[in-house]
């Protein structure tokens, strides 16, 4: 099952708020949310205060989630930011704004934007420019770290020979979203774009092409199987591939 809730790519990392935004009642339950900065390699849990959501006049809310030093006294690096965060959005939205209001400093306070978690699969082929293309590869990756920390075939775990590995090809109209992805050890990403090995829903790999395919790859591919947890998440982009 696809895990729900939305990143927001803040200018130091992109925070993790996992709760259903379809669910107004749920959105006043968040007490915690998570946040990784890629460049730092730094993952920092937060506990926020109450949450207030308030209704807008155009049938939009407001999420507002405060974060306070005296509410996460173990979160001691000298980068982390305090001060409120305001998400606004529509009931099935899949992307918008979020504007943080820095406590300390006003050069740090600015406007983000979000996007779901539980976005759809499949959309329109993109004509996106490479800026834009690379900024939400990045985000696909960093989303699906933060979910399964390493390859989701080896258990490698050293982040600079990671990929982010869709399911449904981007070419095919495949989204970024962490239902249609999984971390691969970027020489077994190259494999599956290749149609060297394919994906089985129980888990485990069936080699397709043999051909020029080292011993050491058919052994590695004929005796791994991806966890029940990973599988769960990427079950229906399986179907649709």
């Amino acid at each position: 099952m696809t895990q729900k809730g939305i990143a927001i790519q803040w200018f130091i990392g992109t925070e993790i708020i996992k709760a259903d935004f379809d669910d107004l009642d749920a959105l006043t339950q968040i007490e915690q949310t998570t946040e990784w900065w890629e460049k730092e390699k730094f993952e920092a849990k937060y506990r926020v205060d109450s949450p207030t959501l308030i209704p807008q006049d155009d049938g939009s809310y407001q999420l507002i989630l405060e974060y306070s030093k005296a509410n996460n006294p173990d979160l001691v690096n000298s980068d982390v930011r305090w001060g409120k965060a305001i998400i606004s959005f529509t009931l099935g939205e899949l992307s918008g704004d979020a504007e943080w209001q820095d406590d300390d400093d006003d050069k740090c306070s600015g406007v983000a934007v979000w996007k779901r978690l539980d976005g759809p699969l499949i959309g329109k082929k993109r004509t996106y420019k490479t800026t834009k293309l690379a900024r939400d590869q990045a985000l696909f990756r960093t989303l699906l770290l933060g979910e399964d920390k390493a390859c989701a075939i080896t258990g490698e775990s050293t982040q600079a020979a990671l990929d982010a590995a869709h399911i449904i090809p981007a070419a095919k109209g495949g989204m970024e979203v962490i239902g249609n992805g999984i971390i691969l050890r970027t020489d077994l990403h190259r494999l599956y774009d290749a149609g060297v090995f394919e994906i089985n829903k129980d888990g485990t790999l069936t080699v397709l092409e043999k051909k020029g395919l080292s011993r050491a790859y058919k052994d590695l591919l004929a005796t791994k199987k991806i966890k029940e947890q990973v599988i769960s998440r990427i079950n229906e982009a399986l179907d649709i591939k």
